[in-house]
Order: structure tokens, then sequence, then C-alpha cells
């Protein structure tokens, strides 16, 4: 299922550098949380990251370095299009969350690709993975329409 896309997520984010330890959170002193998310994806491989595994760690990607999101991205959207509704779809809701503009309280940031940061072909395969998830979400909170066209947008002008 969807074996298409997962082949484009993997190419267009194979060559996409490991953040390093030390580039995987964003500092929080204090925040055990995030030290746990840190230790978690220390010297782990997008590749290696199941739907299984994630669903522990769905919220680091609230957390991650802008490196780090890039890097670990391409693991989330895969594990979410082999499983989107482990655990009640935490994993596909922390994903959409970081691709999309959802209602938010005023003040409340989220960690969300640059898209300067991305090749034209990793905000396609963005924009392709949001497409297909469309399709199984069952409720409005997020732009999803507005966040695969941004990316659309932003890969014509790379």
């Amino acid at each position: 299922m969807h074996e298409e896309l997962i082949t484009e997520i993997e190419a267009a984010f194979a060559d996409v550098p490991y953040p390093g330890d030390d580039r995987i959170v964003v500092p929080c002193r204090g925040d055990t949380e995030v030290e746990e998310y840190r230790e978690a994806f220390r010297g782990k491989h997008w590749r290696e990251m199941t739907p299984a595994w994630l669903v522990r760690q769905f919220n680091a990607i609230h957390f991650f370095a802008d490196e780090a999101l890039r890097f670990f991205l391409p693991g989330y959207m895969i594990a979410t299009i082999r499983d989107p509704y482990r655990q009640g779809g935490v994993t596909l809701e922390a994903v959409i969350h970081s691709l999309t503009i959802p209602v938010e309280p005023p003040g409340f940031r989220a960690n969300r690709p640059d898209p300067e940061d991305y090749t034209a072909g990793q905000l396609r395969a963005m924009a392709a993975f949001l497409r297909v998830v469309k399709e199984t979400l069952d409720y409005e909170p997020y732009n999803v329409d507005g966040a695969i066209e941004y990316y659309l947008k932003a890969a014509e002008n790379k």
C-alpha cells in the first residue's frame, strides 16, 4: 500500500546527513522529556524507525532541532503511511501537525519545516505525503490543502 510514495520519500531524503548527537533536540534546560528524546534518537537512522517504536516517541518531532527534523521526518512519514492508526493515530497527528498550520492558541509555536532547508524533491514528497494522508483524516483542525499548495509552490521556486 502506497509503496510508490514510500519510494519517493526514501529517494528524496536519502542524502540528508545525520544531524549529530548535539543537534537532535533544541536544548531546554530542566526538561527531562527533551533529554529522553535526545537519548532515544541518538545514533538512530530514520530508516530504522518502525511504527511500533515511533509511537513511543511520536511527540519528539515537536522538539527536534531543524537539522534533526529534516533527517527524521521521512521516518515519521513512512511509519505513518505503514500504520496510520497505531495507538489511535498519535504519530499521524504529530506529523500532520508539524507539516500543516493548525488552529493554535496565540503564542503557540510548533516546529515546522522551513522550505529553504529542503530540496524541491523533498518538498514534493512532503506534499505527496499530505495528499495521501488527507484521505485518512476525519476531522479538519489542520489546513492540509494549504500546506500541500505551500510545499508545491516552494518546490517550484527552487
